[in-house]
Protein backbone atom coordinates (compact mmCIF):
# COMPACT_ATOMS: atom_id res chain seq x y z
CA UNK A 1 0.00 0.00 0.00
CA UNK A 2 0.88 3.12 -0.62
CA UNK A 3 0.96 5.68 1.95
CA UNK A 4 -1.21 8.65 1.93
CA UNK A 5 -2.82 11.38 3.63
CA UNK A 6 -6.49 11.87 4.54
CA UNK A 7 -8.61 13.59 1.51
CA UNK A 8 -12.15 13.66 -0.62
CA UNK A 9 -11.56 9.84 -0.83
CA UNK A 10 -10.74 8.63 2.81
CA UNK A 11 -13.19 8.48 6.01
CA UNK A 12 -12.23 12.27 7.71
CA UNK A 13 -9.76 11.51 10.61
CA UNK A 14 -11.98 11.41 14.26
CA UNK A 15 -14.73 9.67 12.31
CA UNK A 16 -16.46 7.48 14.19
CA UNK A 17 -16.77 4.20 13.29
CA UNK A 18 -19.03 1.56 14.94
CA UNK A 19 -16.97 1.54 18.19
CA UNK A 20 -14.13 2.47 16.72
CA UNK A 21 -12.45 6.32 16.05
CA UNK A 22 -10.09 7.12 13.21
CA UNK A 23 -6.70 8.32 14.20
CA UNK A 24 -4.66 8.06 11.02
CA UNK A 25 -4.65 6.81 7.38
CA UNK A 26 -2.21 3.73 6.39
CA UNK A 27 -2.51 3.50 2.92
CA UNK A 28 -4.21 2.41 -0.12
CA UNK A 29 -4.75 -0.19 -2.41
CA UNK A 30 -6.11 -1.39 -5.48
CA UNK A 31 -9.12 -2.68 -3.72
CA UNK A 32 -9.23 -1.19 -0.03
CA UNK A 33 -8.00 2.12 2.33
CA UNK A 34 -6.52 1.11 5.79
CA UNK A 35 -7.15 3.13 8.34
CA UNK A 36 -5.49 3.18 12.36
CA UNK A 37 -8.40 3.37 14.33
CA UNK A 38 -8.69 3.02 18.23
CA UNK A 39 -11.19 0.83 19.85
CA UNK A 40 -13.54 3.29 22.56
CA UNK A 41 -14.03 0.20 24.82
CA UNK A 42 -10.80 -1.43 24.83
CA UNK A 43 -8.53 1.75 24.46
CA UNK A 44 -6.58 -0.57 21.94
CA UNK A 45 -5.47 -0.03 18.53
CA UNK A 46 -6.55 -1.51 15.26
CA UNK A 47 -5.97 -1.26 11.36
CA UNK A 48 -9.77 -1.10 9.67
CA UNK A 49 -9.55 -2.43 5.95
CA UNK A 50 -12.63 -0.34 3.79
CA UNK A 51 -13.22 -1.66 0.85
CA UNK A 52 -12.83 0.85 -1.62
CA UNK A 53 -11.59 -0.31 -4.99
CA UNK A 54 -9.84 2.09 -7.21
CA UNK A 55 -11.63 3.40 -10.47
CA UNK A 56 -15.32 2.12 -9.47
CA UNK A 57 -15.87 3.92 -6.45
CA UNK A 58 -16.44 7.03 -5.01
CA UNK A 59 -17.74 9.23 -1.83
CA UNK A 60 -20.16 11.27 -0.80
CA UNK A 61 -19.71 12.22 2.64
CA UNK A 62 -18.78 8.87 4.39
CA UNK A 63 -20.89 6.59 2.02
CA UNK A 64 -19.58 4.96 -0.49
CA UNK A 65 -21.51 5.49 -4.43
CA UNK A 66 -20.21 3.35 -7.39
CA UNK A 67 -18.97 4.93 -10.17
CA UNK A 68 -19.97 2.44 -12.91
CA UNK A 69 -18.80 2.90 -16.33
CA UNK A 70 -20.45 0.04 -17.76
CA UNK A 71 -22.14 -3.25 -16.74
CA UNK A 72 -18.62 -5.20 -16.33
CA UNK A 73 -17.26 -2.26 -13.47
CA UNK A 74 -20.66 -2.30 -11.58
CA UNK A 75 -20.56 -6.88 -11.87
CA UNK A 76 -16.77 -6.58 -10.49
CA UNK A 77 -17.76 -4.18 -7.79
CA UNK A 78 -20.29 -6.10 -6.32
CA UNK A 79 -18.42 -9.33 -6.58
CA UNK A 80 -15.38 -7.26 -5.30
CA UNK A 81 -17.70 -6.38 -2.28
CA UNK A 82 -19.03 -9.85 -1.81
CA UNK A 83 -15.49 -11.51 -1.93
CA UNK A 84 -14.48 -8.85 0.72
CA UNK A 85 -16.97 -9.45 3.33
CA UNK A 86 -16.95 -13.55 2.69
CA UNK A 87 -12.81 -13.85 2.95
CA UNK A 88 -12.90 -11.51 5.90
CA UNK A 89 -15.75 -13.44 7.54
CA UNK A 90 -13.71 -16.87 6.90
CA UNK A 91 -10.45 -15.44 8.23
CA UNK A 92 -12.49 -14.30 11.54
CA UNK A 93 -12.01 -17.64 12.69
CA UNK A 94 -8.05 -18.00 11.68
CA UNK A 95 -5.39 -17.51 13.81
CA UNK A 96 -1.50 -17.84 13.31
CA UNK A 97 1.14 -15.73 15.18
CA UNK A 98 2.46 -15.40 11.33
CA UNK A 99 -0.95 -14.11 9.93
CA UNK A 100 -2.06 -10.77 11.03
CA UNK A 101 -5.68 -11.52 12.53
CA UNK A 102 -9.24 -10.46 11.45
CA UNK A 103 -10.95 -9.38 14.40
CA UNK A 104 -14.26 -8.62 12.81
CA UNK A 105 -16.10 -7.66 9.88
CA UNK A 106 -19.21 -5.68 9.32
CA UNK A 107 -21.30 -3.40 6.65
CA UNK A 108 -21.56 0.06 6.85
CA UNK A 109 -21.57 2.80 4.25
CA UNK A 110 -22.84 1.00 1.60
CA UNK A 111 -19.35 -0.89 1.85
CA UNK A 112 -17.47 -3.55 4.14
CA UNK A 113 -14.76 -3.49 6.53
CA UNK A 114 -12.34 -5.12 8.14
CA UNK A 115 -10.84 -5.07 11.38
CA UNK A 116 -7.92 -6.41 11.90
CA UNK A 117 -4.91 -6.75 15.02
CA UNK A 118 -2.62 -3.90 14.96
CA UNK A 119 1.22 -5.23 14.98
CA UNK A 120 3.65 -2.84 16.36
CA UNK A 121 7.06 -3.42 14.80
CA UNK A 122 8.79 -2.30 11.11
CA UNK A 123 8.06 -2.90 7.98
CA UNK A 124 10.38 -5.38 6.31
CA UNK A 125 10.91 -2.97 3.18
CA UNK A 126 11.63 -0.44 5.75
CA UNK A 127 14.00 -2.50 7.48
CA UNK A 128 15.79 -3.61 4.12
CA UNK A 129 16.08 -0.27 2.73
CA UNK A 130 17.97 1.01 6.30
CA UNK A 131 19.63 -2.23 6.90
CA UNK A 132 20.15 -3.89 3.31
CA UNK A 133 19.84 -7.43 4.02
CA UNK A 134 19.22 -9.94 6.55
CA UNK A 135 21.13 -12.79 7.81
CA UNK A 136 21.22 -15.91 6.01
CA UNK A 137 20.06 -17.60 10.05
CA UNK A 138 17.41 -14.51 10.27
CA UNK A 139 16.07 -15.51 6.40
CA UNK A 140 15.92 -18.91 6.92
CA UNK A 141 13.92 -18.37 10.43
CA UNK A 142 11.70 -16.44 8.72
CA UNK A 143 11.22 -18.23 5.43
CA UNK A 144 9.99 -21.35 8.19
CA UNK A 145 7.88 -19.19 10.25
CA UNK A 146 5.80 -17.62 6.87
CA UNK A 147 5.72 -21.00 5.49
CA UNK A 148 3.96 -22.23 8.29
CA UNK A 149 1.26 -18.90 8.07
CA UNK A 150 0.82 -20.04 4.50
CA UNK A 151 0.10 -23.22 5.55
CA UNK A 152 -2.68 -22.03 7.43
CA UNK A 153 -4.05 -19.47 4.72
CA UNK A 154 -4.24 -22.05 2.19
CA UNK A 155 -5.55 -24.40 4.39
CA UNK A 156 -8.64 -22.02 4.49
CA UNK A 157 -8.54 -21.97 0.24
CA UNK A 158 -6.84 -19.10 0.02
CA UNK A 159 -4.08 -17.25 -1.67
CA UNK A 160 -2.77 -14.31 -0.85
CA UNK A 161 -1.32 -12.88 -4.23
CA UNK A 162 0.37 -9.92 -2.48
CA UNK A 163 3.58 -11.49 -0.37
CA UNK A 164 6.35 -8.61 -0.55
CA UNK A 165 8.50 -7.14 1.94
CA UNK A 166 5.96 -3.96 1.61
CA UNK A 167 3.20 -6.67 3.16
CA UNK A 168 5.62 -7.75 5.89
CA UNK A 169 6.50 -6.42 9.40
CA UNK A 170 8.83 -7.18 12.02
CA UNK A 171 7.27 -7.59 15.45
CA UNK A 172 9.12 -6.07 18.44
CA UNK A 173 9.83 -10.10 19.06
CA UNK A 174 11.63 -10.44 15.55
CA UNK A 175 8.91 -12.39 14.39
CA UNK A 176 7.40 -12.05 10.72
CA UNK A 177 4.21 -11.18 10.13
CA UNK A 178 2.11 -11.33 7.16
CA UNK A 179 0.15 -8.65 6.40
CA UNK A 180 -2.97 -8.12 3.42
CA UNK A 181 -4.44 -11.47 4.29
CA UNK A 182 -8.19 -10.18 4.21
CA UNK A 183 -7.99 -7.99 0.83
CA UNK A 184 -10.16 -9.06 -1.84
CA UNK A 185 -8.69 -9.13 -5.23
CA UNK A 186 -9.85 -12.02 -7.16
CA UNK A 187 -12.91 -10.37 -8.47
CA UNK A 188 -11.63 -7.32 -9.55
CA UNK A 189 -9.08 -9.68 -11.37
CA UNK A 190 -10.55 -8.34 -14.98
CA UNK A 191 -10.05 -4.77 -14.38
CA UNK A 192 -6.31 -5.42 -13.36
CA UNK A 193 -5.51 -6.63 -17.00
CA UNK A 194 -4.12 -3.56 -18.30
CA UNK A 195 -0.14 -4.69 -19.13
CA UNK A 196 1.02 -1.05 -18.93
CA UNK A 197 -0.69 -1.15 -15.10
CA UNK A 198 1.18 -4.61 -14.82
CA UNK A 199 4.58 -3.61 -15.48
CA UNK A 200 4.15 -0.99 -12.40
CA UNK A 201 4.19 -4.17 -10.18
CA UNK A 202 7.77 -5.08 -8.98
CA UNK A 203 9.88 -8.13 -8.98
CA UNK A 204 7.81 -9.88 -6.59
CA UNK A 205 4.82 -10.14 -8.66
CA UNK A 206 4.27 -13.97 -10.25
CA UNK A 207 4.12 -14.38 -13.70
CA UNK A 208 0.86 -15.52 -13.79
CA UNK A 209 -0.26 -12.70 -12.57
CA UNK A 210 0.25 -10.92 -15.84
CA UNK A 211 -1.83 -13.38 -17.86
CA UNK A 212 -5.30 -12.56 -19.19
CA UNK A 213 -6.45 -15.41 -17.71
CA UNK A 214 -4.53 -16.37 -14.76
CA UNK A 215 -4.32 -19.33 -12.72
CA UNK A 216 -3.82 -19.00 -9.19
CA UNK A 217 -2.42 -21.68 -6.65
CA UNK A 218 -0.40 -22.09 -3.40
CA UNK A 219 2.41 -22.41 -5.89
CA UNK A 220 1.38 -18.02 -6.95
CA UNK A 221 2.12 -17.59 -3.52
CA UNK A 222 5.63 -19.12 -3.15
CA UNK A 223 6.63 -17.32 -6.47
CA UNK A 224 6.61 -14.16 -4.16
CA UNK A 225 7.55 -15.77 -0.77
CA UNK A 226 10.98 -16.68 -3.36
CA UNK A 227 11.41 -13.44 -4.40
CA UNK A 228 11.00 -11.96 -1.15
CA UNK A 229 13.39 -13.92 0.29
CA UNK A 230 16.05 -13.38 -1.97
CA UNK A 231 16.11 -9.63 -1.63
CA UNK A 232 16.59 -10.38 2.07
CA UNK A 233 19.45 -12.12 1.42
CA UNK A 234 21.12 -10.81 -1.72
CA UNK A 235 19.41 -6.95 -1.37
CA UNK A 236 18.93 -6.59 -5.07
CA UNK A 237 14.92 -6.84 -5.63
CA UNK A 238 14.13 -9.66 -8.42
CA UNK A 239 13.67 -9.12 -12.00
CA UNK A 240 10.62 -8.34 -13.21
CA UNK A 241 7.94 -11.61 -14.16
CA UNK A 242 7.54 -9.57 -17.66
CA UNK A 243 10.82 -8.45 -18.29
CA UNK A 244 12.38 -12.47 -17.39
CA UNK A 245 9.68 -14.39 -19.67
CA UNK A 246 11.37 -12.06 -22.68
CA UNK A 247 15.05 -12.20 -21.29
CA UNK A 248 15.46 -14.12 -18.30
CA UNK A 249 18.78 -12.09 -16.72
CA UNK A 250 17.84 -13.47 -13.02
CA UNK A 251 20.53 -15.48 -11.60
CA UNK A 252 19.52 -17.76 -8.90
CA UNK A 253 21.39 -17.65 -5.44
CA UNK A 254 23.34 -20.87 -6.23
CA UNK A 255 24.95 -19.65 -8.84
CA UNK A 256 26.28 -16.90 -6.35
CA UNK A 257 28.87 -16.28 -3.71
CA UNK A 258 26.36 -15.62 -0.91
CA UNK A 259 25.35 -19.26 -1.76
CA UNK A 260 28.13 -19.98 0.47
CA UNK A 261 26.88 -18.52 3.42
CA UNK A 262 23.48 -19.80 3.08
CA UNK A 263 21.87 -23.50 4.29
CA UNK A 264 21.48 -25.51 1.36
CA UNK A 265 17.78 -25.84 1.90
CA UNK A 266 17.27 -22.28 2.13
CA UNK A 267 19.14 -21.89 -1.63
CA UNK A 268 17.58 -24.51 -2.91
CA UNK A 269 14.16 -23.10 -1.62
CA UNK A 270 14.55 -19.56 -2.91
CA UNK A 271 15.10 -21.23 -6.31
CA UNK A 272 12.73 -23.56 -6.67
CA UNK A 273 10.09 -20.72 -6.09
CA UNK A 274 11.28 -18.30 -8.09
CA UNK A 275 10.56 -20.70 -11.25
CA UNK A 276 8.53 -19.25 -13.67
CA UNK A 277 6.70 -22.02 -14.57
CA UNK A 278 4.13 -22.60 -11.82
CA UNK A 279 4.61 -26.34 -11.92
CA UNK A 280 8.44 -26.74 -11.03
CA UNK A 281 7.37 -24.91 -7.96
CA UNK A 282 6.37 -26.30 -4.58
CA UNK A 283 3.02 -26.94 -4.77
CA UNK A 284 1.96 -27.03 -0.88
CA UNK A 285 3.95 -25.25 2.20
CA UNK A 286 4.77 -28.94 3.26
CA UNK A 287 6.60 -29.60 -0.12
CA UNK A 288 8.22 -26.30 0.37
CA UNK A 289 9.60 -26.86 3.93
CA UNK A 290 11.05 -30.30 2.91
CA UNK A 291 13.11 -27.87 0.69
CA UNK A 292 14.15 -25.66 3.81
CA UNK A 293 15.15 -28.50 5.92
CA UNK A 294 17.31 -29.76 3.20
CA UNK A 295 20.93 -29.75 4.84
CA UNK A 296 19.99 -29.72 8.61
CA UNK A 297 19.07 -26.27 10.59
CA UNK A 298 21.25 -23.22 10.52
CA UNK A 299 23.20 -22.60 13.74
CA UNK A 300 22.83 -19.77 15.73
CA UNK A 301 19.28 -18.37 14.90
CA UNK A 302 18.70 -17.23 18.35
CA UNK A 303 21.93 -15.39 18.48
CA UNK A 304 20.73 -13.69 15.08
CA UNK A 305 17.38 -12.61 15.90
CA UNK A 306 19.01 -10.96 18.77
CA UNK A 307 21.12 -8.79 16.90
CA UNK A 308 18.00 -8.20 14.13
CA UNK A 309 15.80 -6.87 17.74
CA UNK A 310 18.80 -4.71 18.61
CA UNK A 311 18.85 -3.13 15.15
CA UNK A 312 14.85 -2.72 15.25
CA UNK A 313 15.33 -1.02 19.53
CA UNK A 314 18.75 1.34 17.88
CA UNK A 315 15.88 2.46 15.27
CA UNK A 316 12.85 3.32 17.49
CA UNK A 317 15.42 5.03 19.75
CA UNK A 318 16.52 7.07 16.72
CA UNK A 319 12.60 8.03 15.89
CA UNK A 320 11.95 9.40 19.51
Amino acid sequence: MVKLEFNYLTLPQGYQLCNYVIRDILGQGGSSIAYLAQDIQLQNLVVIKEYFPIGIASRDGQTINETYNDVDAKTAYEKGLKVFLEEGQKLEGLYHPALERVLKCFQLNNTAYQVVSYIEGETLDKYLKREFTLSPQVTLHFAAELLDGLEVLHQYGLIHRGIRPANIIISHKGKPVLLDIGVAKTALQNLDQDPERALNNDGYTPPEELFCKPSFSPATDFYALGSTLYKCVTAVTPEHAHFRFHDDEHIPINQLSIAKQCPRGLVRLIDQCMQLNQKKRPQSANEAKFLLKEGGTFKYVKKCISVLKKALSRNEMMKS
